[in-house]
């Protein structure tokens, strides 16, 4: 795809003068500087500084996708339909009977992904399925495949939903019970509904949240005791002092946090560099600093549990500002092209709404340097500001 874009010149040209490309290439720019000096700083880790910077850099490849998609529709659907499907596929391959054992059993899971992350793509995918649902059914080649859509559309939305309680994972959770019904009144406010389209939409919908309910309550013991497990972190340390926080999932995050925002302060314009995060982590002689591993033992974080904190430490103020002035532009961008009728309201919504619950989870998980994430990323993001270069 990289090789063959010089053949469409009159579309790389416009790529190339729109403020996303200009903002990678400052990014890139100051990724390459800071690596250099990362290297000359902790020469010990220069591997890792090369690694983490290659990793960081190929999060702009999302313009790779929007470039090839070009605002069409059809494609920008097809590219999300098959990572929809994929995802589903790869859910269901990955059950066996030791997974359904763990499930019952109230046990973690991450069906074939890494725990948390999955629970903020199975929420995603939720997400998407309902913002897509009238453009599926109104698309469908024959009007008695109608129920045939609805039917998958449900069993999907039951298994996803299953998958994203099974996760137990708070921050995927909260930004999922924070965007979606958000989601749903954006759809259900959509000024072009006939007034009868909007009434089958909010049978629809309190259908879907029914269902929704019906779901929780059949797992409403895994909810309850994944967030009164956490009670302690409080009640036995009523003076807020970091050290006596109990290694609980909050805990323990409370500790990372203040490890992180103690480094951060010794070095707030530039960070510790590209690749510093476990070699500080590692480096810190703190055992609130290392978790119980799978394996036996305790071994270190590998990561602060919070993308901005991680910015914070790697790349000081200046690359926090950067992440900050890119969310800003891409968010500007998109919605400008949605505003000029050139982004359709589903994908608009669906760009936005993932964004949103995106943001929200990486309070409280760093994933970026990881291809799930990056396919994740990629995708969406290259689906939503594809519509940027059609939109003059």
């Amino acid at each position: 795809m990289l090789i063959a874009m010089p053949f469409e010149k009159t579309r790389l040209l416009k790529l190339i003068r729109t403020p996303l490309f200009i903002l990678a290439c400052i990014s890139i720019g100051f990724l390459v500087v800071r690596t250099l000096f990362s290297i000359l700083e902790i020469p010990e880790i220069k591997d890792q500084h090369i690694e983490d910077a290659l990793k960081f850099g190929r999060l702009w490849l999302f313009l790779v996708i929007a470039f090839w998609i070009n605002g069409s529709t059809k494609l920008a659907l097809r590219v999300l339909f098959l990572a929809f499907i994929g995802f589903i596929v790869g859910m269901i391959s990955s059950i066996d009977t030791d997974l359904l054992t763990t499930i019952i059993k109230g046990e973690r899971t991450g069906f074939h992904l890494r725990i948390t992350p999955f629970g903020l793509y199975s929420a995603t995918i939720i997400t998407g399925l309902i913002i897509f649902s009238k453009r599926l059914i109104a698309n469908s080649f024959k009007r008695k495949m109608n129920f045939f859509i609805l039917f998958g559309i449900t069993i999907a939305i039951v298994l996803l939903l299953e998958g994203l309680i099974a996760t137990q994972a708070r921050g995927a959770w909260l930004a999922f019970a924070l965007v979606f019904p958000v989601v749903v009144f954006s759809i259900l406010k959509k000024s072009d509904l006939t007034h009868a389209h909007k009434q089958a939409l909010s049978v629809a919908m309190a259908l879907t949240i029914c269902l929704f309910v019906f779901i929780i309550a059949l797992n409403f013991e895994i909810i309850k005791n994944r967030f009164l497990g956490q009670i302690e972190t409080f009640t036995q340390n009523r003076e807020y002092i970091i050290e006596k926080v109990p290694e609980t999932g909050i805990g323990q995050r409370l500790h990372l946090y203040s490890f992180a925002i103690q480094k951060w302060r010794e070095h707030p314009i530039f960070g510790w560099g590209t690749g510093t995060t476990q070699y500080l982590i590692s480096h810190s002689q703190r055992e609130d600093l290392k978790i119980n591993s799978w394996k036996g033992g305790r071994v270190w974080f590998d990561h602060l549990h919070s993308t901005y904190l991680e910015f914070l430490v790697r790349f000081g103020l200046i690359g926090t500002g950067l992440l900050f002035a890119s969310i800003f532009i891409l968010l500007k961008e998109v919605i400008n092209a949605y505003k000029k009728g050139a982004l359709p309201f589903d994908i608009f919504l669906f760009t936005i709404s993932s964004w949103a619950m995106a943001a929200i989870w990486c309070l409280f998980d760093f994933r970026l340097l990881h291809w799930d994430w990056r396919f994740y990323w990629m995708i969406i993001s290259g689906v939503g500001t594809s519509f940027v270069l059609k939109k003059d």
